[in-house]
């Protein structure tokens, strides 16, 4: 359920996130545990961001996409291994 909502979570559009898929968290080195947590952070350009990602130590999991949800994402990885999802609201059409 959303909080303050009736409704359940419609998670649908996140089905094809597998750990095949190209951004699903890999193995924290040392350890063999996945991350416990996945960061989201809003940016004013996602295709902007992403192109910086790399000089700055991180690495690209994943291409941005426009989703269903009105954010475009794109899937990183900091230079620590976390994974760090870059987001962009989709403007109105």
């Amino acid at each position: 359920m959303v909080a303050g909502s009736q409704e359940p979570l419609d998670t649908s559009a996140c089905a094809s996130a597998t750990p095949t898929s190209g951004w699903w968290p890999r193995r924290t080195p040392g350890t063999g545990a996945a991350p416990r947590i996945l960061l989201s952070i809003g940016v004013d350009d996602v295709d902007e961001t992403l192109g910086r990602v790399e000089a700055l130590g991180g690495s690209v999991r994943g291409a941005p996409n426009d989703m269903p949800w009105g954010l475009r994402v794109a899937h990183i990885q900091d230079p620590d291994g976390n994974p760090v999802n870059l987001t962009q609201p989709i403007p109105a059409r």
